[in-house]
This record gives C-alpha cells, sequence and structure tokens, in this order.
C-alpha cells in the first residue's frame, strides 16, 4: 500500500513539474482545421493533445492529428492519413512519431523513436522491416512538435526563432520569423514566415505525404498566423503553403 501512494506520489510531481517547466499547453486539447484550396474545403484536419503520462519514466503528452478528404475531392485525391508524436514535456521535444499514409495510390507507415540526448533516431517503415539508425544534427523536432514550439515562442519579446526539423529522416534548418504583429481584442496577432534549409546527410527519403511533407519545402516558406491571448495558450489559426504546386491554406474552425 505504501510502495503504491509513493508511486502515485512521484507520477504526481513528474506531471506537474513538467507542466509548469516548458509545455505551458492545456492538459488536453482539441483543435479543428479546414484545409482549402482557393476557397473550398478539400480536407478536414484534427489535432488532439492528450493529457500527461509517463511512459518508460519520461513525462510526455500525445499529439495526435487526422486528416480526411471531404466527400467530393476525394473522387481527385483521396487522403486519410494519421501520426501521432509523444512529445517529451520537460523539452518539448519528440521521443517518438509515428504515421499512416493513404494517399491515392501512395500508401506508407512509418515509425520513429527518438534518443536526443544521445542525437539518434531509429526509423522502421514496417513491422518486419529492420530499423534504421541515423545521427541526428542536434535537438530535433517532427513537424507537429515544431508547430506546438512555434506556437509557444514569445514572437513579441523576441521576434526570431530557429529550429531543426526531421521529415522522415531527412534534416532541416528552420527560422521562423515575425513579419507583423497586430493588437485585437483579447490579444495579439502575430504573422510569422518559417523558412526552411535541408542539411547535409540524412536519408533520401521521397517527401510525398500531402500534409506535412509540403509543409517543409526549401525556396518556399511556411506563413503562420498565431493568436497569442493574454488568458490563455496561443493558437496557430491559418497556415499557408503550396503542395504539389497548389497554394492551400488551413484555417482553424471558428476564426
Amino acid at each position: 500500500m505504501l510502495r503504491n501512494r509513493l508511486a502515485a506520489a512521484v507520477l504526481a510531481l513528474l506531471l506537474s513539474t513538467a507542466s509548469a517547466a516548458g509545455w505551458r499547453l492545456p492538459q488536453t486539447e482539441t483543435l479543428h482545421y479546414t484545409v482549402r484550396w482557393v476557397r473550398i474545403g478539400v480536407v478536414d484536419a484534427t489535432m488532439s493533445l492528450s493529457p500527461p503520462t509517463v511512459i518508460d519514466g519520461v513525462p510526455i503528452q500525445r499529439l495526435r492529428v487526422e486528416a480526411r478528404t471531404r466527400a467530393l475531392p476525394s473522387r481527385i485525391y483521396r487522403v486519410t492519413n494519421r501520426y501521432e508524436t509523444d512529445i517529451d514535456t520537460r523539452t518539448g521535444l519528440p521521443v517518438a512519431y509515428r504515421s499512416d499514409i493513404d494517399e491515392a495510390k501512395f500508401q506508407e507507415r512509418l515509425d520513429i523513436r527518438y534518443a536526443q540526448r544521445e542525437r539518434t533516431a531509429d526509423y522502421r517503415r514496417t513491422e518486419a522491416d529492420r530499423s534504421t539508425r541515423q545521427a541526428l544534427p542536434g535537438e530535433t523536432h517532427t513537424i507537429f512538435s515544431a508547430l506546438y514550439r512555434i506556437r509557444l515562442h514569445d514572437f513579441g519579446s523576441e521576434p526570431r526563432l530557429r529550429f531543426l526539423l526531421d521529415a522522415k529522416g531527412i534534416y532541416w534548418r528552420a527560422e521562423a520569423t515575425r513579419t507583423d504583429a497586430r493588437r485585437v481584442s483579447g490579444g495579439v496577432v502575430w504573422d510569422v514566415e518559417t523558412r526552411f534549409e535541408r542539411l547535409p546527410g540524412g536519408s533520401q527519403s521521397r517527401q510525398s505525404d500531402l500534409l506535412t511533407d509540403n509543409l517543409v519545402v526549401e525556396g518556399s516558406p511556411l506563413r503562420l498566423r498565431i493568436l497569442s491571448r493574454s488568458d490563455a495558450p496561443p493558437l496557430v489559426t491559418r497556415m499557408e503553403y503550396s503542395a504539389k504546386g497548389f497554394r492551400l491554406s488551413a484555417e482553424l474552425d471558428g476564426y
């Protein structure tokens, strides 16, 4: 009985300390985005943040993303994609990433395990495959943990944020820069432009996933609109990017 109480107390301490120290996001969160081509809604995407937990002694939050094409666009280009990122709440860095991609004639599964302290990542594309280890260029984000990292950054006091990004074993140097700021009721809106520079090394994987791969393109910035509120965590209300030759935007429903 005493052992169980001690274990529960340690778990609670880990979770409360992690939440207070670095993550600073709600314990749970569900955001719905509509991806548009011109003014036509083509994809519905949902981002869900799970309550904090501890896995293998590491306090994490799991970020799930699901994206599906709507009925009419699916006749032209069908998308049913799922992603999971386990994020160390002490650092905001990913410890695991899983994707299940089903786009038109392209299907892919990917499992990545990150050892950020050791600067390595293990990649496996099917359960039958042996994992392939690569050296990380530094503390490295996935596209989804990077979006949350950008959300947390105070572009009011520091207009530039630099980080490293992994897109299926291809590594990028990213720089997010505030290009505009304006006051609105209840907060400030920041316009942020993120540019990417591919780093040498890494795998030669083909980037072909509509939702994530095309967010990360050299020479084509990802533009974000962030609502920084005084009484709640910031929100990414709009993203603009190019995908397979098309200009797309993802808009947070209700904004």
